[in-house]
């Protein structure tokens, strides 16, 4: 499978991330390029899985459905057996926008930690692409 960067993630996120949040980061990009997203450790979900509580939630479910925004359990600062279900989150995230139903290829488009901050219609454009 395909992994792209969007251009914002490439040069103002990456750049700040701590060296273990690379490898990390490193380690998703190679499991998806040989596996696709399939049996990755941590928890895939797609973001529109919101509380309704949330004081944004029309706008965050209408974002994160138009754009088919994912968020993946990336393992920073370390991996925890969920108390609901048999996977495994962290606090730390990264999102993904996937090109559904055509499956091979995502782009990283942000990284957030609880409470989870999505990103922004801008966040998603331009894309880096990197070789597989």
């Amino acid at each position: 499978m395909k992994v792209e960067l969007s251009a914002n993630f490439k040069n103002s996120i990456y750049p700040k991330l701590s060296e273990a949040d690379k490898k990390a980061l490193h380690a998703f990009i190679s499991h998806v390029q040989k596996n696709g997203i399939e049996n990755l450790p941590g928890k895939l979900k797609p973001s529109w899985n919101i509380p309704s509580s949330d004081d944004d939630y029309e706008n965050k479910v209408s974002f994160t459905r138009t754009f088919n925004i994912w968020h993946y359990h990336i393992g920073r600062p370390e991996y925890e057996k969920s108390l609901h279900g048999n996977y495994l989150t962290s606090d730390e995230v990264i999102f993904i926008k996937r090109f559904d139903p055509k499956p091979n290829k995502i782009r990283v488009v942000g990284w957030s930690s609880h409470p989870l901050e999505l990103p922004t219609e801008e966040d998603l454009k331009t894309i880096f692409q990197l070789s597989t």
